[in-house]
């Protein structure tokens, strides 16, 4: 599961993106990796895994207002990469 923590931020705000593995029992250690279009390029973040929940922030800052951001979000764990998306759209 991946979720923003403000899907509609305002301009000059810091936001979250969070992830879990849903039903995967606690894990921990393991890496999550964040990408997102920025102006001129792409951004990411990358982020251990801490009690079955990854966070990366992102400064809601040269942005569009009101055009979807989209994230894409992979955890690594047990060998293999799970991959879910999520948006926020800046105001």
């Amino acid at each position: 599961m991946v979720w923003v923590t403000d899907p509609t931020p305002p301009i000059g705000s810091r936001i979250a993106i969070r992830a879990t593995l849903v039903g995967s029992g606690l894990i921990y250690r393991q890496m999550m990796y964040a990408t997102w279009p920025e102006e001129g390029g792409v951004a990411s973040c990358s982020n251990m895994v801490s009690y079955g929940s990854g966070k990366c922030p992102i400064e809601v800052v040269g942005f569009p207002i009101g055009v979807p951001v989209p994230v894409t979000v992979t955890i690594e764990h047990a060998g293999a990469e799970y991959t879910a998306h999520t948006s926020f759209t800046p105001r």
